[in-house]
C-alpha cells in the first residue's frame, strides 16, 4: 500500500508541520472510502483544546492507534508509551452481538507493559468499556460481561468502567474524574514504584555493563604485538641473517687474501728499503766522522757514533712500516665498522663514523652480553701499539750493529802498517837531510823518532790531533805544509775513507738482509687481518647464546625506537592500548551502583 500509493502521498513527505481545521483532521488520520492517500503520510497529529475544568488544565491527552486500525506502527506505539505518561486508557467497544475478548486486546496490553516496564500500570490504568446507548442495539450487557471477566485475561487494571464516550458528562463523571482523583491519590506512591522498579533494571544493567566491561578490559591486550609480523620476524629476517651473512662473505674474503701480498704493505716496504740506502739528512758522512773526532778527540769513537747514528736513523724509518701495520688494522676495523653501519643499520645509534663507532655500540649493551662486548673490545684492540713486530723482524741485522759486535777499522796492526808506510815514504824523501828531519819529526810529535809503532788509537790521536787545532779544511788544503803536516794529513783523510767504507759497508748489507726479511713478510697485515677479523666472528656471530645477546641488545628500548620500523607503530598501539584501559576504568568507575541511582534512599 505504501509503495502503491507512494506517487500520490510523496508530496507531503518531510514538509514541515501544517495546521489544518478540525474538519480536514478525518481526511488525514482516515480512508473511509479507500480513495483518500494523505494519512499514509501523516508522521504526528497533535490536537490542541482547552478543557472546560480549569483544575485539569495541564493534563495532555495522547491517543494512540490500536489493534485493526489502518495503522498499526508497533514501535511509534511503545516509543509513545515510552514518553511522560502518567496514566493509560483502554478503551474498547464491545459489539451487542456475541462480542468477547479477543487476542489483540491481551497484545495491547502486553505491548504497553513492556513498553513501560516497571511501571505499576495495573495500578495506574482503567479499561473504559464504550457503552453506546444512541445505537439500535445496546451493548450494556455486553459491556457488563466484558467487565466481569476482565481478570481472566490477565489485563490488570485499578478500575474497568462503562461510560459512553460520546457522552460529555458521562466522560467527566465516570472517566475524567476517576482518573484525576487516581493521579492525585497515587501519583507519588506510583512514581516510587515505578523509579524501584527502575532501580532494580540499573542494578541489572550495572551487572550487565560491569560483565561486559570485565572481558573488555582485556580486549586490547597485546594490542601493541604486532605478532609474527613483529620485533622477533624483523629481527631473525632483517637484522640478524642479513648481518651474519655480510660478516661471514667479509671472513671469506680475508681468508682467501691472508697469503697474499698486502698492497699497500708492500708499496710502504719498497718506500723504507729504498729510503734505507740513502742518509736523508743530506750530509756528507766524512763530515759527521770530523765533527765527532772534533768533540770527542777519537776516530774510534767517531766511527761508533756513526754507527749508533746508523742504527738510530734504520729503526726510525723501520717505525714506518709500524704505522703502515696501523693503517692496515684501521681499515679491517673500518670495514666491520660498515659492515655493522650499513648492513646493520646501526648508524641509526650513533652519530660517530670512524673507529669510535665501536666504542659508542659498545656502550650501549644491556650489562648481560659479556659475549658480544667481548667482541667489541678485541676489535677495538691495537695489535701494533709500538714497532716492537718489525724490530723483530730484523733483530739479527741490528744487532750487527750494537758497539760490542763491531771491530772499528783502525786496528793497532792496520795502523802500524800505514805508520810504517808513510815512514818509509818520508825517508826516501829526507835522506840527505836525515837528522834534521827527525828532530823536527820528534819536535812536531813529541815522540822520538826510534819509539815504536804507533799501536794504539790514543798515540794516533795525540799524533793527528797536534796538528788539528785550527781549521780543519785549512789543514788538508794548506800549500804551506811541511813534510810532517803533510804526513798527518795523510793519515786522517785515510782514516776517514776507512771509517767511511766501513759504514758504507753496514748500510748495503743491513737494507740486503732487511729486504730479504722483508719480502718473506709482505702477507703479514692480510695474515694478521684474517685472524683479528675471524676472532672477533667467532666472538660475535658465534656460539649458541651469541644471537640471544643481540637479541636483548636490539630489545633495549632506545635501541627497538631506532632501529626497528614497527616502533612507532608498536608506541601507538601501546598508546590505544592504555587509553582503551584508562576509559573502561572510568566507566567501570561511573558506573558504580551507589551513583547510579533514580531513588536515593535514606538510611
Amino acid at each position: 500500500m505504501y509503495y502503491g500509493k507512494y506517487q500520490e502521498y510523496k508530496s507531503f513527505i518531510n514538509i514541515p508541520p501544517e495546521i489544518i481545521d478540525r474538519k480536514d483532521i478525518k481526511k488525514y488520520i482516515s480512508d473511509d472510502d479507500g480513495k483518500n492517500s494523505k494519512y499514509l503520510a501523516v508522521k504526528e497529529l497533535g490536537i490542541r483544546c482547552q478543557f472546560q475544568n480549569q483544575e485539569v488544565g495541564h493534563i495532555g491527552v495522547i491517543d494512540l492507534p490500536g489493534f485493526g486500525d489502518t495503522i498499526l506502527d508497533t514501535e511509534l506505539l511503545i516509543k509513545t508509551l515510552k514518553q511522560d505518561i502518567d496514566f493509560i486508557l483502554f478503551v474498547r467497544k464491545p459489539d451487542s452481538d456475541g462480542d468477547d475478548w479477543k487476542k489483540s486486546d491481551r497484545e495491547i496490553y502486553e505491548i504497553a507493559c513492556r513498553a513501560l516496564e516497571g511501571f505499576p500500570i495495573n495500578e495506574c490504568s482503567f479499561m473504559v468499556l464504550n457503552y453506546r446507548k444512541s445505537e439500535e442495539k445496546d451493548n450494556f450487557k455486553t459491556c457488563q460481561r466484558f467487565k466481569r471477566t476482565i481478570d481472566l485475561q490477565e489485563i490488570k487494571v485499578s478500575q474497568a468502567v462503562i461510560a459512553d464516550c460520546s457522552d460529555v458528562e458521562e466522560v467527566q463523571k465516570h472517566i475524567l474524574k476517576p482518573v484525576l482523583e487516581n493521579l492525585t491519590q497515587n501519583i507519588h506512591f506510583v512514581s516510587e514504584k515505578y523509579l524501584e522498579s527502575q532501580d532494580e533494571v540499573l542494578v541489572n544493567l550495572q551487572r550487565e555493563i560491569n560483565e561486559q566491561l570485565e572481558k573488555a578490559i582485556h580486549l586490547l591486550e597485546n594490542y601493541s604485538e604486532p605478532g609474527e609480523r613483529g620485533f622477533s620476524h624483523w629481527f631473525k629476517e632483517q637484522f640478524w641473517k642479513p648481518l651474519n651473512g655480510k660478516m661471514i662473505d667479509r671472513q671469506q674474503e680475508l681468508l682467501t687474501q691472508q697469503t697474499e701480498p698486502h698492497n699497500e704493505f708492500s708499496k710502504k716496504v719498497d718506500e723504507v728499503v729504498k729510503s734505507c740506502q740513502t742518509d736523508d739528512e743530506g750530509n756528507p758522512l766524512s763530515k759527521k766522522i770530523i765533527g765527532f773526532y772534533n768533540r770527542h778527540k777519537s776516530y774510534k769513537v767517531a766511527y761508533y757514533l756513526c754507527v749508533s747514528e746508523l742504527r738510530n736513523e734504520f729503526v726510525k724509518k723501520m717505525n714506518l712500516l709500524a704505522q703502515a701495520l696501523i693503517e692496515s688494522e684501521r681499515d679491517l676495523q673500518l670495514s666491520v665498522v660498515k659492515i655493522l653501519s650499513n648492513d646493520g643499520n646501526l648508524k641509526e645509534l650513533t652519530t660517530h663514523e670512524g673507529i669510535e663507532f665501536l666504542n659508542e655500540i659498545e656502550k650501549q649493551l644491556p650489562p648481560n652480553t659479556d659475549q658480544l662486548r667481548e667482541a667489541f673490545q678485541e676489535i677495538q684492540k691495537s695489535s701494533y701499539a709500538s714497532g716492537d713486530i718489525i724490530l723483530g723482524w730484523i733483530g739479527d741485522p741490528l744487532a750487527q750493529l750494537l758497539p760490542d759486535q763491531q771491530i772499528d777499522p783502525i786496528s793497532e796492526q792496520y795502523l802500524n802498517d800505514i805508520i810504517s808506510k808513510q815512514s818509509n815514504q818520508h825517508q826516501t824523501l829526507a835522506s840527505n837531510n836525515q837528522d834534521d828531519e827527525n828532530s823536527q819529526l820528534e819536535n812536531s810529535t813529541d815522540t822520538p823518532i826510534d819509539a815504536p809503532a804507533i799501536g794504539s788509537e790514543e798515540e794516533l790521536n795525540q799524533t793527528l790531533a797536534s796538528n788539528n787545532q785550527d781549521d780543519e779544511n785549512s789543514q788538508l788544503e794548506s800549500s804551506t805544509d811541511t813534510p810532517i803536516d803533510a804526513l798527518a794529513t795523510g793519515l786522517k783523510k785515510e782514516l776517514i775513507q776507512k771509517i767511511q767504507n766501513k759504514i758504507d759497508f753496514l748500510r748495503n748489507k743491513f737494507v740486503e738482509e732487511c729486504k730479504k726479511k722483508l719480502q718473506t713478510k709482505l702477507n703479514y697485515p692480510n695474515e694478521q687481518a684474517f685472524t683479528k677479523f675471524d676472532k672477533f666472528m667467532t666472538l660475535a656471530f658465534g656460539g649458541e647464546d651469541i644471537e640471544t645477546e643481540w637479541h636483548e641488545f636490539c630489545e633495549k628500548k632506545e635501541i627497538q625506537d631506532k632501529l626497528w620500523h614497527g616502533a612507532k607503530q608498536k608506541k601507538e598501539n601501546q598508546k590505544v592500548e592504555e587509553d582503551w584501559k584508562t576509559l573502561v576504568h572510568d566507566v567501570i568507575t561511573a558506573n558504580r551502583k551507589d551513583v547510579l541511582r533514580l531513588l536515593k534512599k535514606q538510611t
